[in-house]
């Protein structure tokens, strides 16, 4: 889901994601490695786990 966009993109980036635990540490690893995503413009937090 998109929540929201910047208006510009010299506005820079920040990046929060919240969700279940190995969905947003593979969404990490993803924007980290693939994208070239800075990590400190990330803020990811799994919150439960799937069973």
């Amino acid at each position: 889901m998109l929540w929201e966009t910047s208006e510009s993109a010299s506005d820079g980036f920040f990046g929060w994601v919240a969700g279940e635990t190995v969905a947003v540490m593979s969404l990490r690893k993803h924007l980290i490695k693939e994208r070239g995503i800075a990590p400190e413009s990330l803020n990811l937090m799994g919150y439960w786990r799937y069973n």
